[in-house]
C-alpha cells in the first residue's frame, strides 16, 4: 500500500469550501452521492495553493483509500521538462508491486496494465501540475473506488469531458491572510505594527504563495521593523519574494507567461501598466490599442491563463500579476510608456464624461467642456455614478501615473473633472491626493483659469477635512487669480466658498456678509455663461438662507431657501435640493420630520455622507422631543457608523458621549 503524498504544510488554513466539496463528492458524506469513480479537478492562479490543497486532502481523508496513495509531479508548468507519462506508469506499477520485468514498454500497453493492475482498488491518485488533458487520461485508474485527483494552472477542458468536477481555488479573504502571516511572524511582532503588517497583506493581495514567501523572509529578519521590511519588500517585489534553495515566486509567473504566444504576451504585459486592481473591457481596449472584439479574446485567452480575471466587462488583475507584466513589458521593449500615455488619456476622458452626469458645475478646461456625458436620460446620474464607484481607486492612481509621466495638463484636467464626485460623495482623502498633485501642474503650465479653479478645488477640499485656515489661504489664491484673468464667477465662488468656511466656525454673520458680497459680484460682472450665473446666483441663495436660519431671521431665509429648492428640484439637482430642505426643516414647524425624511433620503441617493449624518441627528433631536428615546438612539448610530465610515473622527467621538447619556 504505497503512500507517496509529501507532508502538509505549516500552518494550512481556510479551505474549508474546498475540503467540503472533496468530501461531498468522493467521500460520500453529505447530499451528493458518489457514483461511479472520483475525478477532481483543482484549478485556479500561479501560486494560489493548489499543491498544498491537494496533499492536504490526501493526507486529511487518507482512511478512505485503503489501498494506497499514488503521487507524481507532472511538472507542466516547464514543458521542456514535462514529465514523461510512460515513466510516471512504470513508478506507479513499481510502488503497486509489480516487478520490472512483467512492466511492458508501450505507452497503451502500460496505460493498460495501471488499469487492471488498480481494478477494485481504493486507491488515490494525485497528478500534480498536469499541462494537458491528454497527459493525464492514460494515467486514470479504472476502479470505482478510486479517486484522481488533478492540479493545473491551465484551462483543461478535457478533464471536463473525462467527468472531472472542477473545483477551483480563490485568494484568501483579508482576514486569513492575516492570520496566515501572523501565525509565521508572530501574533506579538504583528500586534506591535499592526498597519505594517495590513499593507504587507494588501500587497500580496491574498495570495497565499506569496503570504508564505513574504512571512518566513520578516520571521529570518527579527532585528529589523516590519516596516521597513514592508517597504523594502513592496519597492521592488520579486527581489524579495524568494527564499533559498527554492524557485522565486517570478517563476510560477514566468511559467504561465511562457505559454503565451506573441499577441497575448504584448496583451498581458500592456495591460500591466493600468495602475488598478480592476478595469474595464473598454480600458482595456484603449490600452492595447485593439478592437473592443479582438480585446474581448486576449482577455479571455489570459483569463485562460490565470493571469487576469474578468466577469462579463470587467477584468481583474493581481498586483503581483501586474508588477510581473510590468517588468516583462521593459524586457521585451513593448512600448510600454506608450500604453500608459494611452490610459492616462482614456481615464481622463471618461472622468470629464462621468462628470457632467454627476455635476452641472461649468469647466475651465476646454476639452473637457467639449466632451459630452457619458450616459443619456433623465436618470444618467445613476449609472454614471456607479461607474465612479466601480473605478473608486483607480483615478488617484491614474492622477499619480499622469504626474509620473509629468503629464501637467491631463493631471490639472483628472483634477478638476474629478472634484465633483470626490467632494459629494466625502471621498476627501482621494480628493486631496489628486488634487495636490492637479494644483502644481496647473501652476506649472501657467494657465492661469485652470490654476485659479483648482485652487478653489484644493480649498474646498481642505473645507471638507475640517482643515480651516488651509481652505481660507487657498480661496484667498483661487480669488486673485481669478480677478488677473478677469473671471468674475471664479471671483464670486472664491468669495462664497470663503463664506462656507466662516460658517463652519461659527460666524454666521459674516458668513452672509461674505454671500451678499459675491453675488454683487455676479450681479455686476460681465459673465458671458447666462446659465452658470444663474445657478451661481441660486447656489448662494441657498447658502445665504441656511445662515440667515442660524441667525433667526426666519421669514427672510424661507424666501431665499423656497427659490433655491425649487430650482435644484426642477433640475434634478438631488444633493442641493436635499441641502435646501435640511436648511429648511428648522422652520418649518409640523413639516419638520417629512422635510428631514426627504432630504436623508436624496442624501443617500447622492452618496453624501457626511450630509445623511446631519439629517439623522436632526431627526434624532426630533424623536428625543416626541420621546422616541429608542429610534433616536437608533439614528445616532448610524450617523454614528456614517461617520467612522469616512473618517470624520471628531463626529464619532462626539456621538459615542451622547449615546452614551442616552443608552437604551
Amino acid at each position: 500500500m504505497p503512500r507517496l503524498l509529501p507532508g502538509d504544510e505549516p500552518g494550512f488554513l481556510n479551505r474549508g469550501r474546498e475540503i467540503d466539496a472533496f468530501r461531498r463528492l468522493v467521500v460520500g458524506t453529505g447530499p451528493v452521492a458518489v457514483e461511479g469513480p472520483g475525478r477532481i479537478w483543482l484549478t485556479g492562479p500561479p501560486g494560489i495553493g493548489k499543491t498544498t490543497l491537494a496533499v492536504r486532502l490526501g493526507n486529511l481523508f487518507e482512511t478512505r483509500f485503503t489501498d494506497g496513495i499514488l503521487y507524481a509531479d507532472l511538472r507542466g508548468s516547464t514543458p521542456d521538462n514535462a514529465a514523461d507519462v510512460a515513466d510516471v506508469l512504470r513508478h506507479f506499477l513499481r510502488q503497486l508491486g509489480k516487478e520490472p520485468a512483467e512492466i511492458p514498454g508501450a505507452l497503451d500497453e502500460l496505460a493498460a496494465d495501471f488499469r487492471s493492475h488498480t481494478a477494485n482498488r481504493a486507491i488515490l491518485v494525485v497528478l500534480d501540475d498536469a499541462r494537458t488533458s491528454a497527459q493525464v487520461r492514460p494515467l486514470l485508474p479504472s476502479s470505482p473506488d478510486a479517486v484522481v485527483l488533478v492540479t493545473s494552472r491551465r484551462h483543461l477542458d478535457g478533464l471536463v469531458y473525462s467527468g472531472f468536477s472542477r473545483i477551483e481555488l480563490e485568494n484568501f479573504t483579508t482576514d486569513d491572510a492575516i492570520r496566515l502571516v501572523r501565525g509565521i511572524v508572530g501574533a506579538e511582532r504583528f500586534a506591535a505594527e499592526p498597519a505594517a503588517g495590513e499593507r504587507l497583506v494588501n500587497f500580496c493581495s491574498g495570495l497565499p504563495l506569496a503570504l508564505r514567501v513574504v512571512a518566513a523572509r520578516i520571521l529570518a529578519r527579527r532585528t529589523r521593523s516590519l516596516a521597513a521590511l514592508v517597504d523594502q519588500i513592496t519597492k521592488a517585489p520579486f527581489e524579495h519574494l524568494r527564499l533559498e534553495g527554492d524557485a522565486p515566486v517570478e517563476a510560477v509567473f514566468d511559467a504561465s507567461f511562457a505559454d503565451l504566444d506573441e499577441e497575448q504576451r504584448r496583451a498581458y504585459c500592456l495591460l500591466g501598466q493600468i495602475p488598478a486592481a480592476e478595469f474595464d473591457l473598454a480600458a482595456a481596449a484603449a490600452v492595447l490599442d485593439r478592437s473592443i472584439s479582438e480585446t474581448n479574446d486576449l482577455v479571455d485567452d489570459l483569463d485562460e491563463a490565470y493571469l487576469v480575471r474578468r466577469a462579463d466587462d470587467r477584468v481583474a488583475i493581481h498586483s503581483l500579476v501586474r508588477e510581473h507584466a510590468r517588468a516583462r513589458a521593459e524586457a521585451a521593449d513593448l512600448e510600454p510608456r506608450a500604453a500608459r500615455l494611452r490610459a492616462v488619456g482614456w481615464y481622463l476622458r471618461r472622468a470629464a464624461a462621468l462628470s457632467k452626469n454627476v455635476s452641472r458645475r461649468w469647466s475651465v478646461s476646454a476639452r473637457a467642456e467639449a466632451i459630452d456625458p457619458a450616459y443619456d436620460g433623465d436618470d444618467a446620474y445613476r449609472p454614471a455614478a456607479a461607474e465612479l464607484e466601480r473605478d473608486d481607486a483607480v483615478y488617484p492612481a491614474i492622477a499619480a501615473l499622469a504626474d509620473e509621466l509629468s503629464l501637467d495638463q491631463a493631471c490639472a484636467e483628472l483634477g478638476e473633472a474629478l472634484q465633483p464626485w470626490y467632494y459629494n460623495t466625502d471621498r476627501t482623502s482621494h480628493l486631496l491626493a489628486v488634487l495636490r498633485l492637479a494644483v502644481p501642474a496647473a501652476d506649472a503650465l501657467g494657465d492661469v483659469r485652470l490654476s485659479m479653479r483648482l485652487h478653489h478645488d484644493l480649498g474646498s477640499a481642505h473645507e471638507k477635512a475640517k482643515e480651516f485656515p488651509a481652505a481660507l489661504r487657498e480661496f484667498e489664491r483661487a480669488m486673485g487669480l481669478a480677478q488677473e484673468c478677469g473671471d468674475r464667477l471664479g471671483e464670486a465662488s472664491a468669495v462664497e466658498w470663503s463664506g462656507l468656511v466662516l460658517r463652519q466656525v461659527g460666524d454666521h454673520a459674516s458668513a452672509v456678509d461674505r454671500f451678499e458680497r459675491a453675488r454683487e459680484i455676479l450681479r455686476t460682472g460681465e459673465i458671458e455663461n447666462r446659465e452658470h450665473r444663474e445657478r451661481a446666483l441660486v447656489l448662494l441663495s441657498l447658502h445665504r438662507g441656511t445662515d440667515l436660519v442660524a441667525l433667526g431671521h426666519t421669514a427672510e431665509a424661507d424666501a431665499e431657501l423656497r427659490d433655491a429648492l425649487e430650482w435644484f428640484h426642477d433640475r434634478g439637482e438631488v444633493i442641493n435640493e436635499a441641502r435646501a430642505l435640511l436648511a429648511l426643516a428648522p422652520i418649518s414647524g409640523d413639516q419638520a420630520r417629512p422635510t428631514l425624511e426627504r432630504a436623508l433620503e436624496l442624501f443617500a441617493a447622492g452618496g453624501l455622507r457626511s450630509k445623511q449624518i446631519d439629517a439623522l441627528v436632526a431627526l434624532a433631536e426630533l424623536d428625543f422631543a416626541d420621546g422616541e428615546q429608542a429610534a433616536a438612539v437608533g439614528r445616532l448610530r448610524e450617523a454614528r457608523e456614517l461617520a467612522r465610515q469616512i473618517g470624520l473622527w471628531s463626529v464619532v467621538e462626539s456621538l459615542d458621549e451622547r449615546l452614551a447619556r442616552h443608552s437604551v
